[in-house]
């Protein structure tokens, strides 16, 4: 998606925000996520990247449900070393 950068969430209340509408097809999965879920220490973010797609690309899910694939892929049992936040839209195949 291309989108045009806003103000950091948290550094001005009273900034102006662009607003932005994404299409997200049926069956589609738009997930936005801050550099904690994918960035590591010591590795490329590529790497993190790679590893979120393939997770996304592994197979449907409810939101609830590929956030927590996300999670435990990306993130696992150990304690995060930046701030994770990740909103998932998915929507609901048409079913004829």
């Amino acid at each position: 998606m291309d989108l045009a950068p806003g103000v950091p969430v948290g550094v001005a209340s009273s900034a102006c925000r662009p607003a932005s509408e994404v299409t997200v097809e049926p069956g589609g999965v738009r997930c936005a996520y801050t550099d904690g879920l994918v960035e590591r220490r010591g590795s490329s973010p590529g790497v993190g990247l790679e590893r979120l797609v393939e997770v996304v690309s592994t197979g449907a899910d409810t939101a609830d449900g590929l956030c927590a694939r996300i999670m435990a892929g990306l993130v696992g049992g150990r304690p995060a070393d930046d701030d994770v936040a990740l909103p998932v839209i998915r929507r609901d195949p048409v079913v004829a």
